[in-house]
């Protein structure tokens, strides 16, 4: 039994590590993009 719940321990502390890699990863992405639109559009305008 005491296998089990931390089999069932593990298996929920790597779902909340990927959860958070995955958004980390989004922020990632969204800050990239929002840097590269910025960067790109601001001289076209001026």
């Amino acid at each position: 039994m005491v296998n089990d719940e931390c089999r069932m321990s593990n298996e929920e502390l790597w779902r909340a590590l990927r959860s958070v890699i995955i958004f980390f990863l989004v922020i990632c992405m969204v800050t990239e993009r929002a840097n590269y639109y910025h960067f790109s559009v601001k001289p076209a305008k001026a």
